[in-house]
This record gives C-alpha cells, sequence and structure tokens, in this order.
C-alpha cells in the first residue's frame, strides 16, 4: 500500500531495469560473447518457460514472468553489438524506430489478441502456447503500421512547422 505498491508498480520497475542497463552499458567494458549470448538465450528460454507454465500474469508476476527475461534479452543484444557480434541490421533500425509507435498500440493490440484467441476452439493450454508468439507478431506488425501511418508523417509536419516557425523568428 501507499508508496511501496508506488514503487513497486511492475511498469516503473521494467524502467528501472532499462535504467540500470543503460548506467551499466554507459560504465562497462565488454562482458564477451558468451555471456552476452547466454543473457539473450536465458531471456529467451524464460520466455518461453513461462508462457508453458504461467497460466495468468499480474501485477509482479509480470515484472517476474517477462519483465526479467526482456532485461536479460535486450542487455545481451546490447553487449553482443558491443562485441562486433551482430552487425547492423536495417530491420532491427526500424524496429528501434517504431518503438515508440508498438509501445504506444501495444497494450490494444494486445487486448485484441486475447480476445480473438478466446473466441477459437482451442484448449486453455493451446490458447496459452499460441498467445505469446501471436500476441508478439500482432504487436510489432501493428505497431509498425502505425509508426508508418501515423508517427513518422505527425513527425515531419511537426519537423517542417518547427523549421518555417524558426525562418520566420530569423527573418523577423
Amino acid at each position: 500500500t501507499g508508496s511501496l505498491s508506488f514503487y513497486t508498480e511492475p511498469y516503473l520497475l521494467e524502467f528501472l531495469f532499462g535504467l540500470v542497463i543503460a548506467a551499466g552499458y554507459r560504465t562497462a567494458g565488454q562482458i564477451g560473447v558468451l555471456p552476452s549470448a547466454l543473457l539473450v538465450a536465458g531471456g529467451v528460454a524464460w520466455l518461453v518457460l513461462s508462457a508453458v507454465f504461467e497460466p495468468s500474469v499480474q501485477d509482479i508476476d509480470r515484472v517476474i514472468t517477462w519483465g526479467i527475461p526482456a532485461a536479460m534479452i535486450v542487455c545481451g543484444s546490447m553487449y553482443l553489438e558491443r562485441a562486433g557480434a551482430l552487425r547492423h541490421s536495417r530491420i532491427m533500425h526500424f524496429l528501434g524506430n517504431a518503438s515508440y509507435s508498438i509501445y504506444m498500440t501495444h497494450t490494444i493490440v494486445l487486448s485484441a489478441c486475447g480476445l480473438v484467441l478466446s473466441r477459437l476452439p482451442l484448449s486453455p493450454v493451446a490458447q496459452q502456447l499460441i498467445y505469446r508468439p501471436f500476441a508478439m507478431a500482432a504487436v510489432v506488425a501493428v505497431g509498425c503500421l502505425t509508426y508508418l501511418v501515423v508517427e513518422q508523417p505527425m513527425t515531419r509536419g511537426f519537423r517542417a512547422f518547427v523549421g518555417l516557425r524558426q525562418r520566420r523568428q530569423q527573418i523577423a
């Protein structure tokens, strides 16, 4: 209750994971390819196993089920890139650019995916196994589409507006 419930809010804890990863990345050197790859593989395995063994995810369980493995994947991937084990990927660059749109649309898409799967004649175990890969693909697809159709045009329009405004101020 009170401030403890605020500071243990799953989204806040997951944001904190990102801050810790960023701080460590800025101050630490390389951790090597093998430990980095193990972080990624461990995070992926954790997500897969949690999909099988965790029937529902709520509150702090969310941090354990999704937050920690996601942090492991992000951290390991960053260090793999630093070590030169990952080359520049246009797809990953695009996904990074689209990440805000993915973030802004993911809750709606996750709800829609749950609704769609609940209406299919599948066992609860089958629904649980299908949900995460289906939801992840849908979240990325909708987020990327939103990035292309909404975010990019809005950003271009905003930049054009700011540029025009700056030119008018320079003339005045």
